[in-house]
């Protein structure tokens, strides 16, 4: 028998994952997931192939029948989704939200929206007018090469970033200070520079004067977190509680360990976590209370994270809270996610037959880039500035160092009588420090060495 759970991450038929547990053989097996389909059927398709490889049909099959095209190729809807389900009742069991409504509590959801800084408004719009000239070429040629497409995903990349802390966006020269900082100053705080964070401490004060309540925190950045964790330390130590950082780049053990103390420890209180805990864990016993410090791209991630305590086994109502900037590309985004909604709903509802998008929800990924960045919403040159250098990893956080142990003082030894050796060590190894005389009584032993070498029967070095 195999289990697979958290079976979305096999949604991508090209990954390793995917390729190798799809070569394991059982006559019995269960993939389970709470987001089956995400962004396009070829993700359950990729999930079914692991029942069976014919459970949809061949993979060239499926847009042809199910997807509605328009005359240039562009997906505009999806049709027969009856026959799909039919197919899919041979090997599908589906609980949906409202047959297990009554076991579950009350979910409340609050937005609170905040503003950019000025400094913040600058950045994200010299970005935003990169993205409009990206896509202006791509009006003019109809292509973007790969190269245009990789740093078009950057640009959009860095503008969430910018919309959550400037600090963020512009972290080097403040990371040895944030990383090692006891307490946030107002200095600090000013390089930081994120409304949004100061929106989240007035949050999370208000969340931990309740007793005992219990606060995971989301962000899809590691940089993100830090800076939120030392933005209310000092809040989180009023209350008599502490924190626990959860990321991808700890080991297995290490995030067993966080996730036991959260539940067990009454003072663990709040939990920062990345989307590296989005999946597979069970807070709900511990926690009723999901904080987004931005909204994802996908929907199903947002959801991922609120599923973390809102699952069977919860006995509070949950609330949701989500922090937004406002009049950005982060608002923008959250106005864009119905096309993906509506596709799952069309799938597994018996009721719909047929999914028609609307032009903002058949719009393609550059026609969406026009909505993120309108024209108009910032200036573009004629000509083109030289563009902002985009690092290559945008979320890595340097480890922090213990200082340096003082080296071991140097050892002299007396090799006869006015002639003395020195050894030390350092960093780089073990070095010896032999004045000219000593050094020339070596050399002139070395025809000795190599006729005793040649004795033995080892090569000369």
């Amino acid at each position: 028998l195999i289990v697979l759970d958290e079976a979305q991450r096999i949604k991508n038929w090209q990954t390793k994952t995917s390729r190798t547990l799809k070569r394991l053989e059982s006559p019995f097996k269960l993939a389970l997931t709470g987001t089956p389909l995400e962004n396009r059927l070829a993700e359950l398709q990729s999930v079914a192939e692991f029942l069976d490889p014919r459970a949809l049909g061949a993979p060239w099959k499926l847009m042809p029948t199910y997807a509605r095209l328009d005359d240039d190729g562009k997906v505009v809807g999806y049709t027969n989704l009856d026959q799909l389900r039919r197919r899919m009742g041979r090997f599908l069991i589906r609980r949906t939200r409202p047959e297990v409504l009554s076991q579950l509590p009350r979910r409340t959801d609050n937005n609170f929206w905040t503003r950019l800084t000025d400094k913040q408004q600058e950045v994200h719009d010299e970005l935003a007018s990169q993205v409009l000239r990206l896509v202006n070429k791509w009006r003019k040629f109809k292509r973007l090469t790969q190269e245009d497409l990789q740093r078009l995903m950057m640009l959009l990349t860095s503008m969430r970033i910018v919309c959550n802390a400037s600090g963020q966006h512009d972290w080097k020269p403040i990371e040895a200070e944030v990383l090692t900082a006891r307490r946030m100053t107002l200095e600090l705080k000013r390089k930081i520079g994120s409304p949004k964070l100061d929106e989240f401490r007035d949050v999370l004060s208000d969340l931990l004067a309740v007793p005992g309540q219990k606060v995971v925190v989301f962000s899809q950045w590691e940089r993100m977190l830090r800076l939120a964790d030392l933005y209310v330390r000092d809040v989180i130590e009023a209350a008599g509680a502490s924190s626990l950082v959860f990321w991808g780049g700890l080991s297995l053990k290490k995030r067993d360990e966080l996730v036991k103390r959260f539940n067990a420890d009454p003072s663990a209180r709040v939990f920062f976590s990345t989307d590296a805990g989005g999946v597979g864990l069970n807070l709900q016993h511990a926690a009723n209370c999901v904080v987004n410090l931005e909204i994802p791209w996908n929907p199903a991630v947002l959801e991922q994270r609120v599923g973390r305590v809102l699952r069977m086994g919860q006995k509070k109502s949950v609330e949701v809270v989500n922090l937004i900037s406002s009049e950005c590309v982060e608002e923008r985004i959250f106005n864009l996610v119905a096309q993906k909604k509506a596709l799952f709903a069309g799938v597994f509802d018996p009721a719909v037959k047929d999914v028609r998008f609307n032009a903002d929800q058949a719009a393609s990924f550059l026609d969406k880039m026009k909505r993120l960045v309108p024209d108009g919403s910032v200036p573009v040159t004629a000509e083109p500035m030289a563009p902002t250098a985009l690092p290559a990893n945008l979320d890595c956080v340097a480890a922090v160092k213990p200082p340096a142990l003082p080296a071991p003082p140097a050892a002299r030894i007396e090799l006869s009588p006015g002639l003395s050796m020195r050894v030390s060590q350092d960093a780089a190894g073990v070095h010896l420090t032999l004045p000219r005389e000593a050094l020339a009584a070596l050399q002139g032993l070395r025809p000795v060495l190599e006729a005793l070498l040649k004795l033995s029967g080892t090569s000369t070095p």
